[in-house]
């Protein structure tokens, strides 16, 4: 929607240049080590006689799959890699060298079907991307060897950007914001997938599109808040036209792979089995190695859900299973009439349908500031001809000054633009967003 896109996070600062040693990786200057296996405090040791770098810091969903994404897309995928987080001080406890949080919980860490990450309680005390796990981040023994990732101090500007998640309005009834968007979650009803959809359209809203690694994060941190955790959700996905090609309910694809933005969205699964020692049993028990990754269902599994047995990651499942629909407002709002095309078949339709002799409203205004006609998701309205009606003495609309603030199509005026008097009652000419 166009009206949340100006809200994404992106800086509007021009990045200095990295240090020789370093290459730029989004918004960080980033060493990758791959020449020694080091413990945790050796590889932060090697890192600070760097010119005083630190391994690399987390801080947000985004910046973390843009360093996933680098991995991959560099042949750097041969290897696990130390990063900045330890819960050495107090078990459970994850912070930065610098003493800031570290994030917890997806889209950062690996989440298993029966677990998530992090579990070795006091022998695992030293965050890594984790190669056997598709680099999501994992707890591991602090005196392990890996390769590691030096991040540059001081890169000019600072680097330090939050992500901030965009800010609608306000909702209506049975909605919340959550990450920019309206959402419903229907704990109360538990329906198929279909039907599921069905439940949202009487809210005037669809099944949820979570393309955004920021709003599976939000969604997440909500679920938490709220005590939702024990609760099973429909997206709005599927595959069932074509096995393996997922799709949203709009018709876009949901892309896959390794160096997609959905490589952080779909949990992993079980492959291999077998046995090893516990120190906390102290007896062999059976282990499960998990190494492929979701969706893995095929044609019996075809739509997708946020399953709290998989740390609401993306799982395929089974349609006609009951899970509870997730919905997102769509609705509608005053139409945008921007391309003179468009203009034009409003024009053969009115007159197709009889509709010549009504006036409608468009969803432009100059309200704000005389003379700047703006629509409502922000854009600038077109102004002079072939869009702008004119008057009698052969002047061009907009011509009403402060009196008349509001875009409308007056069957007097040929249905060209014409600004009107809001108070003025004239018919919505809806179109439908979201």
């Amino acid at each position: 929607m166009k009206c949340l896109l100006s809200f994404l996070l992106l800086p509007v600062v021009v990045w200095g240049y990295c240090d020789p040693e370093f290459t730029r990786v989004g918004e960080q200057c980033l060493s990758f080590v791959t020449q020694y296996h080091l413990t945790f405090e050796e590889a932060s040791e090697y890192c600070n006689e760097m010119r005083g770098a630190s391994l690399v810091t987390i801080d947000s969903a985004r910046q973390f799959k843009t360093l996933v994404d680098y991995i991959y897309a560099s042949d750097l995928a041969i290897s696990s890699y130390w990063v900045d987080g330890n819960d050495k001080e107090t078990e459970g406890v994850w912070i930065s060298s610098s003493g800031n949080k570290f994030p917890m919980g997806t889209p950062f860490w690996v989440g298993y079907p029966t677990f998530q990450e992090p579990n070795g309680i006091r022998r695992e005390n030293c965050a890594h991307l984790y190669d056997s796990a598709k680099f999501y981040i994992n707890d591991s023994p602090c005196n392990r060897t890996n390769p590691f990732i030096c991040e540059q101090a001081d890169v000019p500007p600072t680097r330090k950007i939050q992500y901030e998640p965009p800010k609608v309005t306000s909702c209506p009834m049975h909605y919340v914001e959550v990450g920019g968007k309206c959402l419903s979650f229907m704990t109360y009803e538990a329906d198929s997938w279909e039907s599921a959809k069905l439940r949202c359209r009487d809210k005037e809203g669809n099944l949820a599109i979570v393309d955004d690694i920021e709003l599976l994060r939000e969604i997440n941190l909500y679920l938490q808040a709220e005590g939702l955790t024990d609760h099973d959700f429909w997206l709005g996905a599927s595959d069932a036209q074509a096995e393996g090609q997922w799709l949203w309910t709009d018709g876009s694809a949901v892309p896959m792979g390794k160096i997609s933005l959905f490589f952080f969205f779909w949990c992993r699964d079980r492959v291999v089995q077998g046995k090893k020692w516990s120190h906390t049993e102290n007896s062999s028990v059976y282990f499960t190695n998990y190494r492929s990754q979701e969706p893995d269902g095929g044609v019996n599994e075809n739509h997708l859900a946020l399953l709290s047995k998989g740390y609401f990651y993306f799982r395929d499942a089974n349609g006609t299973i009951l899970f509870h629909p997730l919905c997102q407002l769509t609705g509608g709002d005053l139409a945008i009439v921007d391309d003179i095309e468009l203009l034009r078949e409003i024009n053969l339709y009115l007159q197709a349908k009889g509709l010549t002799d009504q006036d409608f409203w468009l969803g432009a205004s100059d309200a704000q500031a005389e003379g700047q006609w703006l629509w409502t998701d922000g854009s600038a309205v077109p102004m002079g001809t072939p869009f702008w009606g004119l008057s009698l003495d052969y002047s061009q609309e907009p011509d009403g000054g402060v009196g008349e603030n509001h875009l409308a199509l007056l069957s007097k005026g040929y249905f060209y633009f014409r600004d009107a008097d809001g108070t003025i009652l004239f018919h919505p000419l809806c179109q439908l967003t979201g």
